[in-house]
């Protein structure tokens, strides 16, 4: 499941306390990563982030080509920026 409307980042903090302890692997969280500020609040917690349905969402729009990849490129620099800030 992806693209949930409602992200608790308390919730999210705890599970992946739970899940570090049975496995050394990299966790990443998909679950209501939506923008910026959802993808920076996570970042403190988990090893990475995956964004699926605000980026499906802006393919949808029914747009000319042209103005959905800049809706992609702008969503995803947006991301990345606010990730980049965040590991500073």
């Amino acid at each position: 499941m992806t693209g949930a409307s409602n992200l608790d980042i308390g919730s999210v903090k705890d599970k992946l306390e739970v899940i570090s302890r049975y496995s050394q692997l990299p966790v990443m969280v998909g679950f209501g990563i939506k923008d910026s500020l959802s993808a920076q609040a996570v970042s403190g917690y988990a090893d990475g982030v995956v964004v699926g349905s605000a980026l499906v969402e802006i393919m949808g729009s029914g747009h000319a080509q042209v103005q959905i990849l800049d809706g992609l490129r702008n969503k995803v620099a947006s991301i990345r920026a606010a990730l980049d800030q965040k590991s500073k």
